[in-house]
């Protein structure tokens, strides 16, 4: 059985990754937005 550090640990890593993932494609789309004069971004 899974110990609840165990869990706990797993439940960061994932949160984590996804945070990643959320500022990669941030990061990607601010850099998309500068290269591209005609769309307009916020």
């Amino acid at each position: 059985m899974m110990s609840l550090w165990d869990a706990l640990r797993m439940n960061m890593m994932i949160s984590y990754q996804e945070l990643v993932r959320t500022f990669l494609s941030t990061v990607a789309l601010l850099s998309l937005c500068q290269q591209l004069p005609l769309v307009q971004c916020k």
